[in-house]
């Protein structure tokens, strides 16, 4: 995630050592990540832009703010380790924020990231969001999302005071082990779903209640940086699907995405770690979480059944399809094309269980689509079958707005 924020960064211009500009939008599905080396012999690090980085930083009214070092391709919180940078000692010269960094920084590779000091709470207790995210199709992109999440909360109060930065129950340990059941204040009844009312009605920042306007901000706000995310991550691999397309590969091939979102007191969703094709309980830990029913319908989303209701809409697909192709005369559809078309409705058609497409969607859609019109960074992302798809939604919404019977229209 560090990585593809630097990239990031690089195409919007943005220095990728600086604190972003307060008034941008782009770039900020994750929280700022400097890579760190230590060989042995010594630390290799930006040490005076994280000095800078520091200082820009300091009006978030607290003496200290925490960071935390991540092994390089770690993951499931191994080998994570938080540290206090006080702003009157560490934070004091150069060399200071240096020697701070050769300190804590011990043999290999790592991420220092900034940790959100301030974080959505549920009953005062810090918690991250299971999300699941499915990537269906690279080219064109079609990334669907689980409408509904699992909470995974702390059984210790939150608090920012320095003295408790190393208490892991606290801020890392989620729902917590044995010792952190065992030590904490444990949340019954523990909120399993973000659907229950208990949920919403516990969820709390800094200034009181996040209600549900601040909640459906979340949820906008992780549509929006999983869309970024995969749209900066495509890029890298796009050549390796064409190559497997090009070997005449057509098999179905799908990704199931499940990153860890915490999320700051305005509401903002930032990806803590995006897990890739692991970790696909069911059921195993239905006292905290029950998604057995979720992966049946992601099966059945990507077509492991053969899309059996298809022929309710077939007629109807194929003479839209006809129709726009025929209108579409400077990009005229190829047979590919028209199946790629044809896919996407099978999948929307075949959506249950809170599965729904957050990419594409139509261009005036609240959140990053509406946003990504403006933003030739973004715009030079699509591929012309991505404008294809575009255009395809655009066209079934303007069927539908003349009283057309519409079968995709988000």
């Amino acid at each position: 995630l560090a990585r593809l924020q630097v990239h990031c960064f690089e195409r919007f211009g943005f220095d990728p050592l600086k604190p972003l500009p307060t008034d941008e939008a782009d770039c900020r599905f994750t929280m700022r990540g400097f890579a760190v080396k230590n060989d042995g012999e010594a630390v290799s690090a930006p040490f005076m832009r994280f000095y800078e980085y520091n200082l820009a930083g300091r009006a978030h009214g607290l003496a200290h703010r925490i960071w935390i070092l991540k092994p390089q391709g770690g993951f499931n919180q191994v080998g994570i380790h938080m540290y206090n940078f006080f702003d009157a000692s560490d934070g004091a010269s150069p060399a200071a924020a240096r020697e701070w960094m050769e300190r804590h920084v011990p043999e290999g590779e790592w991420i220092l990231q900034e940790y959100e000091m301030f974080p959505l709470t549920y009953k005062e207790h810090k918690f991250d969001l299971r999300a699941w995210g499915l990537i269906t199709s690279l080219e064109p992109l079609r990334i669907f999302l689980l409408d509904h999440f699992a909470p995974k909360v702390s059984q210790f109060r939150y608090s920012t005071a320095a003295e408790l930065t190393k208490e892991q129950c606290m801020h890392i340990l989620m729902p917590g082990t044995d010792d952190c059941f065992a030590r904490g204040e444990v949340l019954v009844p523990y909120p399993s779903d973000t659907r229950e009312p208990l949920f919403l009605e516990h969820l709390t920042r800094r200034r009181g209640r996040c209600d549900r306007k601040c909640w459906d901000k979340v949820v906008l706000s992780m549509e929006w940086h999983m869309t970024e995310m995969v749209l900066l991550a495509r890029e890298q691999v796009s050549h390796l699907d064409r190559q497997i397309r090009k070997a005449g590969k057509r098999y179905k091939r799908f990704m199931v995405l499940q990153p860890d979102f915490v999320m700051d007191e305005l509401g903002n969703a930032l990806m803590v770690e995006c897990n890739t094709n692991g970790y696909m309980i069911g059921d195993l830990h239905k006292d905290f979480f029950s998604l057995q029913l979720e992966t049946t319908a992601l099966l059945e989303l990507v077509g492991a059944n053969g899309y059996p209701r298809q022929n309710e809409y077939a007629a109807a697909l194929n003479s839209h399809l006809d129709a726009f192709c025929s209108r579409n005369g400077r990009h005229p559809c190829s047979p590919a094309a028209k199946l790629e078309l044809a896919e996407m409705a099978h999948e929307t058609h075949h959506a249950s269980m809170g599965w729904y497409k957050i990419f594409p969607k139509h261009v005036e859609s609240p959140g990053f689509m509406a946003h990504m019109r403006s933003r030739t960074g973004w715009v030079k992302l699509l591929t012309q079958m991505d404008r294809l798809n575009l255009g395809w939604i655009h066209f079934k919404r303007q069927l539908l707005a003349g009283g057309g019977k519409s079968l995709d229209t988000h």
